[in-house]
C-alpha cells in the first residue's frame, strides 16, 4: 500500500462524510435524467433510439474522464480534482435545465459524465488509500448513492407533477454539486505531491489481465444497474400502464433496495472482498431481475425490483475493493480502469436495449439486464483464476 505521509490521513468520520457528499451528488446526477426521461421525450420529441443516445452521452463523458483523471494525480491533489469536477458537474446540470434542443441536451449530458467521472476516481482512490476496511467503507459511502437515488425520483416526479419550473429542478441539483465541491476544498487533509503520485508511478505499462476482466465485469454490472434504473419509469408507464408518479415511487423502491443492501453490507460484509462474495450477489441479482420482467402487475414488479436492487448493492464496491486488495500499489490506475469499464457498460448496454426495443419492443429488450448479471458472476470468477496464476 502506498505510504501515508505525516498529516495526510483523514479521520474515519471525516472520510465517511466526504464520501457521502460525493456519492450523493453522483446519485442525483445519474438518476435524475432517467427519472424525468418521459418529460425529455415530450419536451424534445425523442424517439426510443434518440433516448438511447441521450442516456449514453453521460457515460461516454464519464469514460473519457476516468481514463484521463489518474494521469493528473501526480500533478493535482485529489481534493482539488474532486472540487473541479463538482464545478463542471454543477454547470452541466444547469445546462440540462435550460437546453431546448436534443443536441444541446446531448452535449450537457456528456458534460455531466465528465464531472461524475473525475469525482468518482478521486473519491474512490482516497477511500481505498485511507481506509483499513475498504469493502465496508466503500459500501457505507456508496449507500449514499442509493439514498440520493431514492429521494431524487420521488421529489423530481412529484415536483414535475405539481408544475415546478423545469430549470429549478436542475438548479437544485447543481447547488448540491457546488456544496460538495466546497466541502472537499475545505477538507483539512492535504495529500503531498509524492503521495498522490505513487499509485500511478508504480503501475506497470500494461494492466494485468485480471484487472481488465474486473473492468469488463464492472461494465456489465453498471450496464445492468443504471440501464434498468434508466428505463424503469418508461417500462412501467408503457408496458404496465402506471402513471409517472407511481412509476417514480417504484423506482425509489428499487434504489431503496440497493441502499438498504449497502447499509447492511457496510456493517456485516467482510473487510476485504472476494470473487465468491461478488459472484453470489451477481447470481441473486440475475434471478431477481428475471422475476421483475415476469411480474404480472406493477406491485409484483416493485417488490421484485427492490430485491434486485438489494442484490446489486455490494457488487460495485466489492469489485473496487477486490482490485484494491489484489494490487494495492496501483490504486489510481486500477480504479480508473474499473470506472472506465463501468462507463463503457453504461454507454453500450442502455443504448443496445434502446436499439433492440425499436425492433422487438421494450419488454423483450429489458431481458439484457438479467443476462448481464449472470455475466458478471462468470467474469469475476475468470478474473480470480487469472489473478491466482499471476496474470
Amino acid at each position: 500500500m502506498a505510504a501515508r505521509g505525516p498529516g495526510t490521513t483523514m479521520g474515519g468520520a471525516h472520510l465517511l462524510i466526504l464520501g457521502a457528499f460525493s456519492f450523493s451528488v453522483v446519485g442525483i446526477a445519474v438518476v435524475l435524467p432517467g427519472s424525468l426521461l418521459p418529460v425529455f421525450f415530450a419536451r424534445l420529441g425523442l424517439s426510443l433510439s434518440d433516448a438511447g443516445m441521450f442516456l449514453a452521452a453521460q457515460p461516454l463523458g464519464h469514460l473519457v474522464a476516468v481514463l484521463a483523471a489518474p494521469r493528473f494525480f501526480p500533478l493535482v491533489s485529489a481534493h482539488r480534482q474532486i472540487a473541479g469536477a463538482c464545478l463542471v458537474l454543477a454547470c452541466a446540470l444547469v445546462g440540462l435545465g435550460v437546453s431546448g434542443s436534443w443536441t444541446g441536451a446531448l452535449a450537457t449530458m456528456a458534460a455531466t459524465g465528465l464531472g461524475i467521472g473525475v469525482l468518482e476516481v478521486g473519491t474512490n482512490t482516497v477511500l481505498l488509500r485511507e481506509s483499513p476496511t475498504p469493502n465496508r467503507t466503500l459500501n457505507l459511502t456508496h449507500l449514499f448513492f442509493g439514498v440520493a437515488s431514492i429521494v431524487t425520483p420521488l421529489l423530481a416526479t412529484w415536483a414535475t407533477n405539481r408544475g415546478v419550473p423545469w430549470p429549478w429542478l436542475w438548479a437544485t441539483a447543481a447547488l448540491c454539486a457546488a456544496v460538495t465541491g466546497t466541502a472537499w476544498l475545505l477538507a483539512a487533509s492535504r495529500p503531498s505531491k509524492a503521495e498522490s503520485g505513487v499509485a500511478l508511478a508504480t503501475v506497470p505499462a500494461r494492466p494485468r489481465l485480471s484487472v481488465v476482466m474486473l473492468a469488463v465485469a464492472m461494465g456489465m454490472y453498471v450496464g445492468a444497474e443504471i440501464g434498468f434504473g434508466s428505463w424503469y419509469t418508461k417500462y412501467l408507464t408503457t408496458t404496465l400502464g402506471t402513471s409517472l408518479p407511481a412509476a417514480g415511487s417504484g423506482l425509489a423502491l428499487y434504489w431503496a433496495g440497493l441502499t438498504t443492501g449497502r447499509l447492511t453490507l457496510g456493517v456485516l460484509a467482510p473487510g476485504r472482498s472476494s470473487a465468491r462474495f461478488i459472484g453470489g450477489l451477481s447470481v441473486a441479482a440475475g434471478c431477481l431481475a428475471s422475476v421483475c420482467l415476469l411480474a404480472p402487475s406493477p406491485a409484483w414488479f416493485w417488490v421484485a425490483g427492490a430485491g434486485f436492487g438489494a442484490a446489486l448493492a455490494g457488487i460495485f464496491p466489492g469489485i473496487l475493493a477486490l482490485a484494491g486488495h489484489w494490487y494495492p500499489d496501483a490504486l489510481a490506475r486500477s480504479t480508473g480502469l474499473l470506472l472506465a469499464g463501468a462507463g463503457a457498460g453504461q454507454v453500450v448496454f442502455p443504448w443496445v436495449a434502446a436499439i433492440a426495443a425499436e425492433f422487438v419492443g421494450l419488454a423483450p429488450a429489458m431481458w439484457v439486464y438479467p443476462a448481464l448479471c449472470f455475466g458478471v458472476a462468470l467474469t469475476v470468477r475468470l478474473a480470480a483464476t487469472l489473478q491466482a496464476t499471476g496474470r
